[in-house]
């Protein structure tokens, strides 16, 4: 089971640091809402014991759906000395868990014939590309999703954004400058022969929806996903109210780091949510409602690795089928996932760069039971 946890890491890019004056002893007191009065919830309380004593952890929030109810459990403070506690509507980054949102849209996108998944990417850009091609193989929408478009990681002209700032490194990447990269580089491999993480092809992928809906990201995600599925603590650009939820981020060494402003990268790592809201939006997904949600869950495959529209999908060990995603920014940590057989599913975040693997891994054991 571990290793199919592969953090999809945004922190990739050189990040300096925010030094905070810190309490590095053993934490032995924290808040929690953990009434323990189950042996759930004693479980619960046992899991999160080791990691809410780390100086460097802040807050946890941790929601999941288990036999037809859902339950939810919240450690620690929104912003360190705060006092103030974690609670089911606390605002975290989602960071890539973001994409799956980005496959949603997609799949709306076809099931309203706005879009196809074999459409050359070029029929979308303005200006021509004659670049973007490798020996007759183009690169097509799916492609984007699926992370097969031979794209790089981040275009390699970021660090040129005005006024760029390696704390929050997409803040003024624009339109612009993705077409002028996207004008310069060469493929050197074939479009659709390999899997390769590439948050540029889902950047791409964010502005055409854009180009075919005449709509921002911004909305295009409020009026499709948001609005219909009644998440009002999710968003890529926060209300007041939103903000006043927002949790403090922390990074690997516990010093406090920037909220992301994710730009052109939106559609990539750009919205920020609650655990209610994420429990909803998993439990959307595993109820399948509507067509959109059902395509969104189609399985493809490039070399071995299986996945559906922003969603990973792996065999558990017990044998069910997981759809799941995790993430991590500069100062925060997330995971998600659900199971059809078992009816569940799981969503932890974290404002820390800490690792929540294990967390993850025991939860999703729990579950299987």
């Amino acid at each position: 089971m571990r290793q199919l946890l592969i953090f999809v890491c945004f922190s990739s890019l050189l990040q300096a640091q925010v030094f905070d004056t810190i309490d590095h002893r053993k934490r032995l007191h924290y808040l929690s809402d953990n009434k323990l009065q189950t042996a759930q919830d004693t479980f619960i309380n046992n899991l999160m014991t080791s990691y809410m004593q780390s100086p460097h952890n802040c807050a946890i929030s941790i929601a999941f759906r288990k036999n037809e109810q859902n339950h939810f459990y919240n450690y620690g403070e929104t912003a360190r000395y705060s006092h103030t506690a974690t609670t089911i509507n606390s605002v975290y980054e989602l960071g890539s868990m973001s994409s799956t949102f980005t496959g949603l849209l997609l799949t709306k996108a076809l099931t309203e014939t706005k879009i196809t998944l074999e459409d050359d990417i070029r029929s979308y850009l303005p200006g021509k590309y004659p670049n973007l091609i490798f020996y007759g193989k183009v690169i097509r929408i799916k492609h984007l999703i699926n992370h097969c478009a031979a794209l790089p990681l981040f275009p390699t002209n970021m660090k040129t954004q005005a006024d760029y700032d390696s704390l929050n490194p997409y803040k003024n990447y624009s339109k612009e400058m993705m077409l002028a990269y996207l004008k310069s580089i060469q493929l050197t491999s074939e479009p659709g022969a390999s899997y390769h993480y590439s948050a540029m092809g889902l950047a791409l992928l964010g502005m055409i929806l854009e180009n075919v809906y005449k709509l921002s990201f911004d909305q295009l995600v409020e009026q499709k996903i948001l609005k219909p599925l009644n998440l009002s603590g999710t968003g890529i650009h926060l209300t007041e109210i939103q903000m006043a939820l927002l949790t403090k981020a922390y990074n690997k060494n516990g010093n406090t780091t920037p909220h992301w402003e994710l730009s052109l990268f939106a559609a990539a790592a750009g919205l920020n949510s609650s655990s209610q809201d994420m429990l909803t939006y998993l439990n959307y997904n595993l109820q399948e409602s509507d067509t959109a949600c059902r395509l969104a869950h189609q399985i493809s495959q490039v070399n071995g690795e299986k996945m559906a529209y922003g969603w990973l999908v792996r065999k558990t060990k017990q044998g069910n089928t997981m759809y799941w995603h995790s993430a991590a920014t500069f100062g925060y940590t997330s995971f998600s996932a659900f199971m059809k057989e078992k009816n569940c599913s799981l969503v932890v975040l974290a404002n820390s760069a800490t690792n929540v693997e294990y967390i993850a891994i025991t939860l999703l054991n729990y579950l299987q039971k």
